[in-house]
């Protein structure tokens, strides 16, 4: 009985909101249900919470792709029917980017209305998906919309919008990985900046505000970033790689 395990699973979860084994059993009751959308939220906070531990993060998506194959077919058949609901069409633009059918996602991202009722929605599908598709000049004014968004965002006490604004960092981080992209390397670096000083043990963010810096030859401020890499992901190998590349060419220097 899935519903009764649901909710056996959300008692466990205010009893103790960090027990990753509920959460997980709260996904598949979800997904069973046929609430694909929650039970892939759910998976998404596991993988946050993973730590880098590759196979944790590799295991959950493989669910994650499964899902996203039956979510596909649901919302394909929505979307025949209503071709005008544009809460669907983001979403099954959010399954085929995380089934790598770029092409497809790109299509949904075309076919969505500019005035977006949800622009904050609208953005960020954009966004990553421009982004996937290596197309930095289309993702960037899309990553500013969010950016902007959220920065005008006020908590109301919800979970939607704490996780939303928890979010900010990550979209800065991402206009700076375009910027870069485009070669304008100053100003990724004054975002990267910004999103480190807002997360400062976000280990995507140390690991690419330390790769600009040692593109940009201060080796000594990428060991330090490097080195608090190893401290947030002591399991995964590339903080040590990064580290001992910016050891060995601040030792060389001397």
């Amino acid at each position: 009985n899935w519903q009764e395990c649901e909710t056996l699973m959300r008692h466990v979860l205010e009893l103790s909101p960090q027990h990753q084994q509920a959460k997980r059993a709260l996904a598949e009751c979800c997904a069973e249900q046929g609430r694909y959308d929650e039970a892939k939220e759910d998976i998404y906070d596991l993988m946050n919470a993973a730590g880098g531990n590759q196979k944790r993060i590799y295991e959950l998506g493989q669910t994650l792709n499964e899902w996203n194959e039956r979510l596909i077919v649901q919302r394909e058949e929505r979307m025949a029917e209503y071709p005008d609901d544009e809460e669907n069409m983001r979403e099954l633009g959010w399954c085929y980017l995380q089934k790598d059918r770029h092409e497809d996602a790109v299509r949904i991202c075309e076919s969505l209305p500019k005035t977006s009722a949800n622009p904050y929605d609208y953005h960020n599908l954009c966004a990553k998906v421009y982004f996937s598709v290596d197309n930095y000049e289309a993702s960037l004014p899309h990553l500013q919309s969010v950016v902007e968004i959220l920065q005008n965002t006020q908590p109301d006490g919800t979970e939607k919008t704490e996780k939303r604004l928890r979010k900010l960092p990550e979209f800065i981080q991402l206009m700076g990985n375009c910027l870069s992209q485009l070669g304008r390397t100053d100003e990724a670096a004054e975002k990267y900046e910004q999103a480190l000083a807002m997360a400062p043990d976000n280990p995507e963010i140390v690991t690419n505000m330390g790769r600009l810096v040692f593109a940009q030859k201060d080796y000594k401020r990428a060991a330090e970033l490097f080195e608090h890499l190893t401290v947030l992901m002591p399991g995964a190998y590339h903080g040590y790689y990064l580290l001992a590349s910016a050891l060995y060419e601040l030792n060389r220097d001397r």
